[in-house]
């Protein structure tokens, strides 16, 4: 009980760290975690799952992991760099 304990504050204090440098956890089990990124004047996500070597997605904030999107159509119109 105590073991589990302190990895829940550890899982916590990690979470607290990504927090606070922008990143959002959305799904731990998975691994995924967004960064909030403009396109065309509205706010969106860069998306990164665990095991990704980059950042190669991304999606409207209401449509979660189902409607991530290659990065470069992002790139391709300029919108990010």
């Amino acid at each position: 009980e105590r073991e589990v304990t302190i990895l829940a504050e550890r899982v916590a204090e990690l979470l607290g760290e990504l927090a606070s440098i922008g990143c959002i956890a959305k799904g731990i089990e998975a691994g995924l975690i967004d960064f909030y990124a403009l396109r065309d004047d509205r706010l969106v996500y860069l998306c990164w799952r665990l095991g990704e070597e980059r950042i190669t997605t991304w999606h409207d904030l209401d449509a979660g992991v189902d409607g991530r999107r290659p990065i470069d159509d992002l790139l391709s119109t300029g919108i990010i760099s």
